[in-house]
């Protein structure tokens, strides 16, 4: 109890340590996200609850309403509406007393309520930093909070953005820790919150399930529930429903609210759209007007020469209503003076709509672009510039020539990309080739076109970029391992830089779940081929959602093991018949999805009472599967027969790597592997005696010194020996040794390279060689220990590969290095030098020998390495 109470006490503080380091260093959260995500949204949310519940003190800044030269006391007091008069310090202890202040009377509410007691704390929110330029101001002002969160304990920061703002911090940066990476669907996947969406805005989805996965972004699903309120949708155009067509139909509702206000005009005047056009040229190089100057630009522009002055206020009004447009009064110190309305740009993915509709108009030929168009003073418009470039030209933003200049490679596919899984699917056939080279390049090339594009479109039937394109890149493979290079190796591998695995991403399937909506050749075609990672915790998850999703969709699980059991990887080979054999226990009910894994079974896996694979694991879940069908009467006892074993030979021997077996060895298999994986387990096998689990780490310790007879007499009498006793016996013994057979392969070559050895220790060492050659037993001796099939088995081996004596544990191991060769396996290790060429006798055993064996060589790698 003493033990358990101390092991408690040193979590609890251990606990309460991290907890501490948690609430220290968490002063900044930003939230980083695509357009559309919900950034604004999110945060004012946020900042609402928090200031109704009155549990905290909150301030919202839209990051766009400050100048480039401000500081925090600046930023604050025009947010607040401050006199200048107010320092920095005063502002900060302000609002720090702001909160001791609710915590006094969020006391009392929270003792007499039973509430949770929590610390009010002062949380200062920006919103949209990718909205100011440049940039840097705010990161400067971001590396500041640190400081004022130290000096003043209750006071947070949090902040939005879109990713470029923090695109070149370096990779240690210490603003890097606090960056929070919004999923490109928003914080709630969109297809979560569709059916809330549909139902409050009263539409009605006959036919058209895809729609779901088709929007993206909240925006998206914020427009098109507002342009189809209270409709019945049964046939749209999957074209439709891209953000620049949903952007496009929202300015057409406007404009005819607009024109239902005001009577004068026609819809072919294009009142709305002309006047964004105008507005958005205006805020190109201004970040706000004045409200009178902004209707003086619009009477000005020969567009809108049609309209009269009484309806320039109303359509300044609807633009704001529907967040083309925001407001905000200018303080003003004289009460009396008349206040000033400023209005900036409003929701970003609008703004960068009509600047992508300017440049679209601008050139003819997007190629023509130059590095003074404004786009590259609003780089997060190019996201939406891709989108609509392809839409509207078919090329796609990284084949304009100023864009390879100017942006950096990586980011230039991330529009590609986006752009390629944003619009029709038919305008994206014509990349195939290009996706296909691309994916070639290198791990991370192959990861960022999973998580850019395949997972984006996952979901949509055929897609022409979607799984079937990465399933047929996949299996085009001939060798395994020669595709694990690129799919299976993990992120951020050391010494892999410029590397064909070099990866720096991870597959990003947290939003990516299956639903009984899957099919076959959607999303969990993707899962099938993780099947083939290396890392079993994620395998594991993997084949639990397969399972899960196959329960609730045999039939599609069956289309999906025939598309991919053909594969040549043997480990998801195993994963899919053992997902099979659990789907098919988990609805024994459904003959028929039995009857489909059954037919193949006896197609490929048992045939004539011969087994056509050597996997054990598979011939097991094969065989599970044979007896469930047997109690449903499916397949008859006989049929059941030709599934047991033990079964007849079929194909060739197994082969042997003669590499190996010369003593060369090679990377894939170290000691670790080939001793206690592969030789210990195996190798009793040939003995003619095999040995319980418990006494073969016991036979391991005499197998190499004595004979079967003896080391049974040991294991009888092993009580009765002390330790001293079996080290005297194992000593006496010690010429048996099998293993330094290998010196009389190698005895002309090791003394002949031996040129610097005077002749004196020259015979020395020739004369210990000779004592050690004569003493050792000969093969028939070592094999006759063996079973009469291990035997022949060993003899054979040795006749084909023109080998003396191969030994079980050489023959385990060159048919492990075999079945690495035959699955892609290529020894890349530069060749030894010659110092160490002579001792190549010894290095087999360096590889993969106990350590027994090694202190056995010792004596001749001191006097090698003396001479050398």
């Amino acid at each position: 109890m003493k033990n358990i109470i101390e092991e408690f006490n040193n979590d609890y503080w251990r606990f309460l340590e991290n907890e501490i380091i948690e609430q220290t260093n968490n002063y900044l959260q930003i939230f980083i996200g695509d357009p559309g995500t919900g950034k604004t949204h999110g945060l004012a949310n946020c900042v609402e609850t928090i200031l109704k519940k009155e549990s905290h003190v909150a301030i919202l800044i839209q990051a766009k309403s400050v100048t480039p030269t401000d500081e925090w006391k600046d930023i604050l007091t025009k947010n607040l509406g401050l006199s200048m008069d107010w320092s920095e310090e005063e502002i900060f202890q302000a609002l720090e007393a702001l909160s001791y202040r609710l915590e006094v009377k969020n006391t009392n509410d929270q003792l007499l309520d039973n509430i949770p007691y929590t610390i009010p704390r002062v949380l200062i929110c920006i919103d949209g930093l990718d909205e100011l330029k440049p940039s840097d101001f705010w990161i400067d002002r971001l590396r500041e909070t640190k400081v004022i969160s130290q000096r003043y304990k209750r006071i947070k920061f949090c902040a939005t953005t879109r990713p470029c703002v923090f695109d070149k911090l370096k990779f240690n940066d210490e603003l890097r820790q606090h960056l929070k990476y919004l999923r490109p669907s928003g914080d709630v996947p969109v297809n979560e919150l569709f059916e809330k969406y549909i139902l409050y805005y009263n539409i009605k989805i006959n036919g058209c399930n895809w729609l779901k996965w088709t929007i993206k972004t909240p925006l998206a699903l914020k427009l098109f529930c507002d342009i189809n309120k209270g409709k019945t949708i049964t046939d749209i155009d999957r074209k439709s429903v891209t953000l620049s067509k949903l952007i496009r139909e929202k300015i057409k509702i406007i404009d005819s609210e607009f024109r239902t206000l005001c009577n004068n005009y026609n819809e072919n005047d294009n009142i709305i759209f002309n006047t964004l056009i105008i507005i958005g040229n205006y805020f190109l190089t201004n970040k706000s007007i004045v409200k009178n100057e902004l209707i003086e630009l619009l009477k000005k522009h020969e567009s809108l020469n049609i309209l009269a002055n009484n309806d320039l206020s109303p359509l300044i009004s609807i633009l704001e209503e529907n967040g083309f447009l925001q407001s905000y009064e200018e303080y003003s110190k004289d009460i009396l003076s008349i206040k000033k309305v400023h209005y900036e740009k409003g929701i970003q993915p609008f703004f960068d709509y009509i600047l992508a509709i300017l440049l679209l108009n601008k050139y003819d030929n997007p190629k023509e672009l130059k590095s003074s168009d404004a786009i590259f003073e609003h780089e997060e418009t190019l996201q939406t510039y891709a989108m609509m470039l392809l839409e509207e030209k078919q090329i796609l933003i990284s084949e304009i020539p100023i864009i390879r200049e100017k942006i950096e490679p990586y980011d230039a596919v991330t529009f590609d990309f986006f752009a390629l899984t944003n619009n029709d699917p038919e305008l994206t056939v014509k990349y195939k080739p290009r996706i296909l080279s691309f994916m070639k390049r290198n791990a991370t090339h192959l990861t960022k076109y999973v998580n850019d594009i395949v997972l984006q479109v996952s979901k949509l039937e055929n897609h022409p970029l979607g799984p079937i394109l990465l399933h047929e890149f996949l299996s085009s493979f001939e060798k395994p391992i020669t595709r694990d290079y690129y799919w299976c190796i993990q992120a951020w591998l050391r010494h892999s830089k410029n590397k064909i695995w070099e990866n720096l991403e991870n597959f990003e399937l947290s939003s990516y779940r299956l639903t009984s909506e899957d099919k076959f050749n959607g999303l969990p075609l993707v899962y099938a081929w993780l099947l083939t990672n290396i890392d079993n915790k994620k395998r594991m998850s993997y084949r639990t959602e397969l399972t899960k999703w196959g329960i609730q969709c045999p039939e599609e699980f069956c289309k999906l093991f025939d598309l991919t059991i053909t594969t040549n990887d043997p480990q998801m080979k195993e994963e899919l018949y053992a997902i099979a054999m659990g789907i098919v226990y988990s609805i024994s009910d459904n003959i028929n999805i039995i009857k489909h894994f059954i037919s193949h079974i006896f197609n490929t896996i048992f045939k004539g009472n011969m087994s056509l694979t050597d996997n054990i694991a598979i011939r097991q879940y094969s065989r599970a599967i044979t007896e469930l069908a047997f109690q449903h009467k499916i397949i008859t006892k006989e049929e059941l027969n030709i599934c047991i074993p033990p079964f007849k030979p079929f194909g060739n021997d197994i082969s042997l790597s003669k590499p190996a077996m010369d003593g060369g060895g090679y990377g894939p298999i170290g000691y670790d592997l080939s001793r206690y994986v592969l030789c210990d387990p195996i190798s009793n096998l040939f003995f003619e005696k095999h040995y319980k689990n418990d006494e073969t780490e016991s036979m391991g310790i005499y197998d190499d010194y004595f004979t079967t007879l003896e080391i049974d007499n040991i294991l009888k009498n092993h009580t009765k020996l002390n330790k001293k006793d079996k080290k005297e016996l194992l000593r006496t013994k010690e010429l048996r040794i099998k293993r330094e057979l290998k010196f009389k392969n190698t005895r002309i070559e090791f003394l002949d390279k031996l040129e610097k050895i005077n002749d004196k220790d020259k015979a020395k060492i020739e004369a210990h060689i000779d004592e050690v050659i004569n003493s050792t037993p000969t093969i028939e001796e070592m094999y006759s220990h063996y079973e009469i099939k291990a035997q022949n088995l060993l003899r054979k081996a040795s006749s084909v590969y023109n080998v003396e004596g191969i030994l079980p544990d050489q023959f385990i191991l060159a048919a492990a290095y075999a079945y690495l060769e035959q699955n892609g396996y290529k020894d890349e290790t530069e060749d030894f030098d010659s110092s160490i060429q002579c001792c190549q006798f010894y290095t087999v055993f360096v590889q993969s020998c106990h350590s027994r064996f090694k202190k056995q060589y010792n004596v001749y790698l001191r006097k090698i390495y003396m001479v050398f």
